[in-house]
């Protein structure tokens, strides 16, 4: 009865050294800076495909991602965003619930147009190459040549539009 005893825990303790890596191993490091006197850190957790389609020959796919937030300002938040994986629509989306926005915002991205990154998208640019092509911590601009031969268009403009989130909400709940 001790043998079985002793090799069950000696089993339980293996696995738990085994898979507690593993576990610490999914968090992955998206982005890190400082500006105007805070610094955070934003960490992947998962993500989750919503939607798949294929137009054009084109396969693209949206996924709902969850991330950590850590900074000196706000200390630790969990935060869920929208990557859209596309060659001629890319795009970012993101509301701030802790505030009690009622919109959802998105960054349309130009993965090949290095003139199109700034600072208040340069966030959505390292998400969107995390998610969609698992390089994390990028520099954007480093990376324009190598959309180019992945297949983006250069033309394609960065903006930003703003949605209720009601309506946000029904699109995704037609998913």
């Amino acid at each position: 009865m001790k043998t079985k005893l002793g090799v069950f825990c000696f089993s339980i303790l293996l696995l738990l050294g085994v898979a507690v890596p593993v576990l610490a191993q999914q968090r992955r490091l998206v982005e890190e800076g400082c500006r105007q006197g805070s610094c955070w850190a934003t960490y992947f957790l998962s993500k989750r495909l919503i939607h798949q389609n294929q137009l054009g020959g084109q396969n693209s796919k949206l996924y709902e991602v969850s991330l950590e937030v850590n900074s000196d300002y706000d200390g630790t938040k969990s935060r869920t965003q929208w990557v859209y994986c596309s060659l001629d629509k890319p795009f970012v989306a993101f509301d701030f619930p802790e505030e009690d926005d009622e919109f959802v915002y998105f960054h349309y991205l130009s993965p090949a147009n290095s003139l199109e990154i700034g600072g208040y998208n340069s966030g959505s640019y390292s998400l969107y190459w995390a998610i969609c092509h698992d390089r994390f911590i990028v520099d954007p601009f480093a990376l324009t040549s190598t959309a180019r031969q992945m297949g983006y268009n250069e033309s394609i403009t960065n903006y930003q539009i703003v949605l209720p989130r009601v309506f946000f909400e029904e699109v995704m709940n037609s998913q």
